[in-house]
């Protein structure tokens, strides 16, 4: 941006043209959200949007806002507006737009103010009225030093041993990234498309990081380094557990009463979300069964919260005790007990 509006209002470097003048230029729009926060101030669900601006959390939204006025400033340009001044995401949720997801993460946190009166301003709103009201304004010797924006969100906040993790990044003024758990190659977190460029390719993006081998809490950091050399980093804390976690199993209607040819779908945590997940019926006087992808009838595992497998008459009714394996950690979960009806 910078570097663009430097070409159209410096006389020497606009071709065939008429520099414009930076007094004469308004910037009537300059905005990112801050929806990385939890609810009601935020949906933590990473997003970006317009010229691949990525949401933030309200303190990356301040140094957004701070990073702007910088550079607009040491170019000249003082005629400004901010979009908007709260967050309206209530309105975004409901007639005619409905946005959920992603789509409300962008257009549903630009505001200096958090939507709810109580819960005040935001770190930004300050930034802008020190500038407006006091002229005061803090800036880097240079903008290739201005401090990266980052956010770091996992997929789940439980894995198991041997589990790898995904997490998602949003990131601003950075020249490279990388994650303390090391990493496979990044993907971007709207379609999963793979990034030859790397970090300069998308705002957003996820990767699948190492594995953690001790039970327990563990830390997952993401650094990021400007052109200049400063470094940021964002963290996020996740627990690692022996085994999968199998909270309830439900039928395709979200009954807890399932039939013998039902699809039980089995809720949990620290299933596998890139496939490998096997549930095991087990009962007294009968054989196992099994369910796994490939078994020759339906089964979907693309979820660190949720397998669907189709029962097929399988099992007979009666009481079971289901069990769960990811594929990593080796240790199933603790037994479920389910009931399968006629």
């Amino acid at each position: 941006m910078y570097s663009a509006l430097w070409n159209l209002t410096n006389s020497n470097s606009v071709y065939q043209g008429i520099p414009v003048a930076a007094s004469k230029i308004s910037v009537v729009e300059t905005a990112t959200s801050s929806a990385m926060n939890s609810s009601p101030e935020g949906t933590q669900i990473p997003s970006y949007g317009d010229q691949n601006t990525p949401v933030t959390t309200v303190s990356g939204h301040a140094s957004w806002v701070q990073d702007d006025l910088c550079m607009l400033q040491s170019l000249g340009i003082q005629k400004i507006a901010y979009w908007a001044l709260y967050d309206p995401y209530t309105m975004w949720t409901g007639y005619p737009w409905y946005k959920t997801g992603a789509d409300l993460s962008w257009n549903g946190f630009w505001g200096l103010s958090f939507e709810p009166e109580g819960a005040g301003q935001k770190n930004s709103w300050s930034v802008l009225r020190n500038y407006y009201y006091y002229g005061s304004l803090s800036c880097p010797s240079s903008l290739v030093y201005a401090t990266p924006i980052l956010s770091l969100t996992p997929t789940s906040t439980y894995y198991t041993l041997a589990q790898p993790l995904r997490v998602t990044w949003t990131a601003a003024e950075v020249a490279s990234l990388s994650v303390n758990q090391g990493g496979d190659n990044t993907y971007t977190c709207d379609t999963g498309a793979y990034l030859t460029g790397g970090v300069a390719s998308a705002s957003c993006a996820y990767t699948n990081t190492g594995a953690f081998y001790t039970t327990g809490s563990q830390t997952v950091t993401i650094t990021g380094t400007s052109i200049g050399g400063t470094q940021q980093t964002a963290g996020t804390t996740v627990t690692i557990g022996a085994g999968p976690i199998v909270n309830a199993v439900t039928n395709q209607n979200y009954s807890y009463t399932i039939g013998s040819n039902d699809t039980m779908i089995v809720w949990g945590n620290g299933f596998s979300l890139s496939g490998g997940n096997t549930l095991q019926l087990m009962r007294d006087g009968y054989a196992d069964v099994w369910f796994y992808d490939g078994d020759g009838y339906y089964f979907w595992d693309q979820s660190n919260f949720q397998i669907n497998a189709s029962l097929n008459g399988r099992a007979a009714p009666g009481v079971w005790n289901l069990y769960v394996r990811n594929g990593y950690s080796g240790t199933p979960s603790a037994a479920y007990q389910l009931t399968i009806n006629p």
